[in-house]
């Protein structure tokens, strides 16, 4: 008997918890075996509590209503668009509200990157220090490592700094918390993880990371982002990799104001 043979004997109760289990990659393909197997993984179940799970959207939620209307959009399309514009998850301190400064290549697929910061209201550093917010998520594997510790960032005029040891007494960077947001029981939580150590990371779940970056002679915020060219960290899922997350373009210019007075703000 084939496998997609034995998994239609199972009640379609069973085979929905399975597939409900799986990412989106093995759920697609699945849905492709034949007929019955299609119908089970096209559910607007299954899809809903996938897209709830990566994306950290409402449990009990319906479509969003503004997509709802448009009368043809379906859990499963919402997934794909929003995987499709790398659409970050929402927790206490992420999500789509949040400025992006940095964002995962879409060329390692099994995990996404997205870089945020905590802005103060004058946009000055606090404490000489600009607090980045790398958030890191398993988009795809059963379960991956981080390596925290060994994140670096690059420079416009060359360069990088990493946590430990510090390089240059110019530049610093320091881990100051490590977050992980789990899904069970088909709920969020949330756990504090240790800074100095490898984090695993099981399918969906993801890591906020947060970094103090000092650079000499920087007052506001803008002084140290637009010297900032990329942040990389250690992957390792079936093979080591490197996940690169380089600085947008533009964003900077689009989320702060110079006023007069040489001041600087965030733009509403």
């Amino acid at each position: 008997m084939s496998v997609s043979a034995a998994l239609q004997t199972l009640p379609a109760d069973v085979l929905s918890l399975i597939f409900q289990r799986l990412d989106f990659r093995s759920l697609c393909n699945l849905s492709e075996t034949n007929s019955v197997l299609h119908a089970l993984a096209s559910s607007e179940s299954t899809w809903r509590h996938i897209t709830t799970r990566r994306f950290r959207v409402n449990t009990n939620a319906q479509l969003p209503r503004p997509l709802a209307l448009s009368g043809n959009l379906s859990w499963r399309t919402l997934f794909s668009n929003w995987h499709a514009q790398r659409r970050m998850p929402i927790s206490r301190t992420t999500g789509p509200t949040f400025t992006v400064f940095a964002k995962g290549d879409p060329f390692v697929p099994q995990i996404q990157m997205w870089i945020c910061v905590s802005s103060a209201d004058d946009c000055r550093l606090r404490d000489g220090a600009l607090r980045l917010r790398l958030v890191v998520q398993n988009i795809s594997e059963p379960c991956i490592l981080l390596q925290p510790s060994q994140t670096h960032i690059a420079f416009t005029e060359g360069g990088c700094i990493c946590p430990q040891p510090p390089s240059d007494s110019a530049r610093t960077l320091t881990i100051v918390q490590i977050a992980c947001e789990s899904w069970h029981s088909n709920e969020p939580s949330h756990r504090l993880v240790d800074t100095d150590k490898p984090l695993f990371l099981e399918l969906d779940e993801f890591a906020v990371i947060v970094m103090d970056l000092r650079l000499a002679d920087t007052v506001f915020e803008v002084d140290v982002l637009e010297r900032l060219e990329h942040v990389r960290i250690p992957v390792i899922t079936h093979c080591f990799q490197e996940a690169v997350a380089p600085f947008l373009d533009g964003v900077i210019w689009e989320a702060y104001e110079f006023l007069p007075g040489g001041w600087w703000v965030r733009r509403a």
